[in-house]
């Protein structure tokens, strides 16, 4: 394998790595602050409001568990190759659910933050 291919290689699985790091940072986070001070932000939350909010903190949740899928599906495919040319569906695929996952929790929690701003 070409030098410069491999440290591009090595840099590419980095970036997935560390991508998949920081959203379960940022998802660790919200829900830790979110559940914190739900009780202040939202006073009298009304049904739907309630409902808004357990699914914004279960698609956090799921994006920590995709984020750890996508930790060990990274080493396995490591450990597994002799020779890695690229990433395969068993990486992209739980990288691509962490994300969408991340970006509907988001959407459901900011619905939420909207509609309690009155």
């Amino acid at each position: 394998m070409d030098v410069e291919i491999g440290k591009q290689l090595e840099l590419a699985i980095g970036q997935v790595v560390q991508l998949g790091e920081q959203l379960i940072t940022l998802s660790t986070g919200i829900l830790v602050l979110s559940i914190t001070f739900v009780k202040d932000i939202l006073k009298r939350p009304a049904s739907a409001d309630r409902s808004l909010l357990a699914v914004a903190w279960c698609g956090y949740l799921l994006t920590i568990v995709a984020g750890i899928w996508l930790r060990m599906a990274v080493a396995g495919s490591l450990a597994a190759s002799k020779r890695f040319v690229g990433f395969e569906a068993n990486v992209t695929l739980p990288a691509g659910v962490q994300i969408v996952l991340f970006l509907f929790a988001t959407s459901a929690f900011l619905v939420l933050a909207i509609r309690g701003i009155k």
